[in-house]
């Protein structure tokens, strides 16, 4: 027997939201494996997950996540469009962690050190 049960998007960022909130506060450990699932499952949807992340008090976590989606972009135009997608909504202080995690994460991915700067 199947349930076959279908969810339109918005009851699933419900559920996922609703999931998020519960996990941050009885298993907060969880919520960055879960922020990861929510970001891979959701990718049109960045901006809500980001409000959702605020919530719950794992905004770093949100933002370290995005930064890591976004390093695996195959092009330098693909991971632009993406940060600027999210850059109305993010901080001064959040770009700025989004583009050192962006930057160490591209490097990690390609065997590259990172330039050091001088």
């Amino acid at each position: 027997m199947r349930a076959e049960l279908h969810c339109d998007i918005g009851q699933q960022m419900v559920c996922a939201e609703s999931r998020l909130k519960w996990h941050a506060e009885y298993k907060p450990d969880v919520v960055p494996r879960l922020l990861v699932q929510a970001i891979s499952s959701f990718p049109d949807h960045l901006i809500h997950l980001r409000v959702v992340a605020l919530r719950v008090d794992a905004l770093d976590h949100f933002v370290d996540c995005v930064a890591r989606q976004c390093a695996q972009l195959a092009t330098k135009t693909d991971r632009r469009e993406f940060r600027a997608r999210l850059e109305p909504e993010m901080s001064v202080a959040e770009l700025e962690h989004f583009d050192r995690v962006l930057g160490a994460e591209w490097h990690r991915l390609r065997g590259r050190k990172p330039e050091s700067n001088k």
